[in-house]
């Protein structure tokens, strides 16, 4: 991550504008932290409120196969996500030698 005005992690956006007879970039920083931040707020408000109206808890439901480390860890951040928004987590796990028709 880049530290631009004391920001810890920030990306660049660019555009392309074509001009006739030239393109010109123009660049924006934004703070990836702060907008993940706002969605997860907005994802939030939006699990209650359907909760309150249908009586349902949404619901994250991962099938992981195998046990690779990274894919693990994937799991396990979107499963922390989904958990801070309200949603309910559901894992389903096989092992690698899981054959298609047992998978489906």
């Amino acid at each position: 991550a880049a530290r631009v005005a004391g920001l810890a992690c920030v990306a660049v956006v660019g555009c392309w504008r074509r001009e006739p007879g030239r393109s010109t970039r123009r660049a924006q920083i934004i703070d990836g932290k702060s907008i993940a931040s706002q969605v997860r707020e907005e994802v939030k408000e939006r699990v209650h409120a359907f909760k309150q109206q249908h009586d349902v808890t949404p619901c994250l439901a991962v099938v992981l196969v195998g046990q690779r480390p990274d894919s693990q860890s994937y799991v396990r951040a979107k499963a922390k996500v989904a958990n801070e928004v309200g949603c309910r987590i559901v894992n389903v796990d096989f092992p690698d030698s899981v054959s298609e028709a047992e998978l489906l």
